[in-house]
């Protein structure tokens, strides 16, 4: 699975599933205005081929999932952003390798906090997931 497939994979499974996980909308490109919260934005980061043998290379893409929320109240903005991280993680989690073809791994790997400050406090966290495939060259 290259990148555009699993880009589209991880965007639909969000997409799918956001009523369950507390997300009101899901964007597949970046976006930095939303008109609910909260949010999650699917972009990639980076991404690396690395020859294994003369017919296959091992793919590694890294992928960030940001969700923001920006509520009055800064207490229960922050109880609604931990909720949901556990709720997007333990979705990922359980996918386990059902990914799809080719796909080795996929791994939530850090998660990263901060707060903004747009019309009201905006608290970001990003969830950093990296996949790994082998593709045939």
């Amino acid at each position: 699975m290259g990148f555009s497939a699993f880009s589209t994979t991880l965007y639909a499974l969000l997409d799918e599933n956001k009523a369950t996980l507390g997300l009101a909308e899901v964007w597949n490109h970046d976006c930095r205005q939303f008109d609910t919260f909260p949010a999650a934005v699917v972009t990639v980061r980076d991404g690396e081929e690395t020859l294994l043998d003369t017919g296959n290379n091992q793919l590694t893409y890294t992928f960030i999932v940001r969700i923001v929320d920006s509520q009055k109240g800064i207490a229960e903005t922050e109880a609604r952003m931990r909720s949901v991280v556990d709720t997007v993680l333990a979705l990922l989690r359980s996918k386990d390798n059902d990914w799809g073809a080719n796909v080795l791994k996929v791994s939530p790997v850090s998660v990263s906090w901060d707060w903004a400050n747009y019309e009201h406090p905006t608290r970001v966290a990003e969830l950093s997931i990296t996949m790994t495939s082998h593709e045939a060259i």
